[in-house]
């Protein structure tokens, strides 16, 4: 019965959470066009770099990108983005993307901006100063590429905007490129693995487990509440910092890292039974994340393949109407990267890289899945955790698949070496290798 009202409860606090993000993410799409602008700067930089290298490829898919001009501020910016890379097709599709939202401009400002920008497309030397900053201003890198348009090669500006857009370029290819070559040698580890499945050295060293299982599924229960209990606070008093969050995350893995030892587990059994022991040795758990995050790579291929699927399909049953804001997969991290300074960058790269693989592994991969493979098997149970552990992230339903598969094998990981430390050096390499990407895709 105990267990079954503390399964009860995380059904209750996963459910709430991922119900409240829907409906945030519902809200912002409808009323805050910021994180479609981001990730949309990312195409642009790409598409902008590809413009000086191949400008015909270019300027066929330049018109698959005005379904996201569902607001003023996003027609701007791709009107800005057809005026430099589209030749004479793209300045007349810019005005087009203008007018298609010229009668929704209610604020005198905005409609000034609508102006101005109409203008810079048709000369942007023509502008005054007071006009180049106030599309420099209002429109961020995309107001730099609209006065940029023209200008020689020599300009400051002009080389300022090819360099932040070869820089992407760059890293998407060294990225992909990259990503592409670890996750074969990812198979034909993976692929080693299971035919030597019976080696030594691949045995599972989980170990049995000690003090009552309930008790780390109560630790997990207590995380997850703490987590719902600050969101909810929050929405109650109208408050939507995203430090209270960050609390609420902060205060329920610590207790409930402390749980099973409030309980009256001995601190040391605690510890081993969530993982958080040497197992044999720094440097070899460490070594045997990096492998085993190379063995993750392709079953994350699988899972983001899934993902593509489930953001494809719905869009082929029922495409959205033109005035229909778009569902972009997105992260508050993505934005706060974007518009952030070098300090929130640094405290990105930390909560991303240190804090999330630290916490998460200790109460996912710690103790529900310590709980979990109590009375499961090992896939079984690393299922369900990855489940858990997906639909509780910001970014959608869509991307459950690829959090998943990450997930599960992080459990694989924890079930090889008993110890948390491979875990957590994947996860903190996964992490990190994503923020230092938006890190210089952003500049």
């Amino acid at each position: 019965m105990r267990r079954r009202l503390v399964w009860l409860s995380i059904l209750f606090s996963v459910a709430a959470l991922t119900f409240a993000g829907h409906l945030v993410r519902e809200e912002q799409r409808e009323s805050d066009d910021t994180a479609t602008l981001v990730v949309l700067t990312l195409q642009a930089k790409v598409l902008t770099a590809a413009s000086m290298l191949s400008p015909p490829s270019v300027t066929r898919e330049l018109p698959k990108l005005d379904r996201l001009a569902a607001t003023p501020a996003v027609a701007r910016a791709l009107a800005a983005l057809n005026a430099f890379a589209g030749g004479d097709e793209g300045i007349v599709r810019a005005r087009t993307l203008l007018d298609r939202h010229a009668d929704e401009l209610d604020d005198p400002e905005q409609q000034q901006l609508h102006d101005t920008v109409r203008r810079a497309i048709d000369d942007a030397a023509a502008l005054d100063e007071a006009d180049r900053e106030r599309v420099r201003s209002a429109m961020g890198w995309f107001g730099k590429l609209l006065l940029a348009r023209g200008r020689s090669e020599t300009d400051p500006l002009r080389r300022e905007v090819a360099r932040s857009a070869l820089t992407t370029f760059l890293a998407t290819i060294v990225l992909l490129g990259a990503g592409g070559a670890a996750t074969l040698v990812g198979a034909a580890l993976l692929l080693l693995a299971l035919l030597r499945r019976s080696s030594p050295s691949l045995r599972p060293r989980l170990e049995p487990r000690g003090a009552d299982s309930t008790l780390y599924l109560e630790a997990f229960a207590v995380y997850i509440g703490l987590i719902l209990l600050f969101d909810a606070a929050a929405a109650v008093v109208g408050l939507e910092h995203p430090a209270i969050g960050l609390a609420g995350i902060v205060l329920g893995s610590l207790l409930g890292l402390f749980w099973p030892v409030l309980r009256g587990v001995p601190a040391g059994a605690a510890r081993r039974e969530l993982g958080l022991h040497r197992g044999e040795g720094w440097g070899r758990e460490a070594a045997c994340g990096l492998v085993g995050y190379l063995a993750i790579l392709p079953v994350l291929a699988v899972g983001v393949v899934l993902s593509l699927i489930l953001m494809t399909v719905p869009e082929l049953i029922a495409p959205p109407g033109p005035d229909e804001p778009p569902r972009l997969v997105s992260h508050p991290a993505l934005v706060w990267m974007a518009h952030g300074g070098v300090a929130v960058r640094l405290a990105v790269l930390f909560l991303a890289a240190a804090f999330a693989p630290l916490f998460e592994e200790a109460l996912f991969r710690g103790a529900l899945y310590r709980a979990l493979r109590d009375r499961r098997g090992a896939v079984s149970s690393a299922l369900v955790m990855a489940f858990l552990f997906a639909v509780i992230h910001p970014q959608g339903f869509a991307v459950v698949p690829a959090l998943m598969s990450l997930a599960f094998g992080f459990a694989m990981l924890r079930e090889w070496r008993g110890s948390l430390i491979a875990p957590m050096v994947a996860h903190a390499v996964h992490n990190g290798t994503l923020v230092g990407f938006m890190w210089l895709a952003f500049g």
